[in-house]
């Protein structure tokens, strides 16, 4: 019987794999074949790659105070925090030039956009 999945290609997660903690990671993948879905993940900071269990993945705005704190210091993962950081950053801005707003709310304060320029 196959489950309806929970998570999309290009959904930004945290994804855990045996042995090591929830990691920043990009779905490239969706496979709903089994009765529990499984999902191709990039990494970030690493570009490793690997096909995930849904029980292991969550999305990384909902768990980002959870998963997204750097407990062991760890370079790579810092630098992954930033890279999902970054684009997820950049895809809510090209949404608000998509919609033609001039202002979005980060940290509870509104920035103008009117200065950004189009990103890809």
């Amino acid at each position: 019987m196959e489950k309806h999945p929970k998570f999309k290609i290009a959904d930004k997660v945290f994804a855990k794999v045996k042995g090591h903690s929830y990691w920043p990671a990009q779905i490239t993948k969706v496979d709903s074949t089994n009765t529990l879905p499984k999902y191709s993940v990039v990494f970030y900071g690493t570009k490793e790659t690997a096909d995930i269990e849904e029980n292991y993945v969550c999305l990384y705005l909902e768990n980002k105070s959870i998963h997204g704190k750097n407990k062991i210091k760890n370079t790579n993962f810092t630098n992954a925090l930033r890279e999902i950081i970054k684009k997820s950053f950049k895809k809510e801005v090209s949404n608000i030039a998509k919609n033609n707003t001039s202002s979005i709310k980060v940290n509870h304060k509104l920035l103008d956009t009117t200065s950004f320029e189009e990103l890809p």
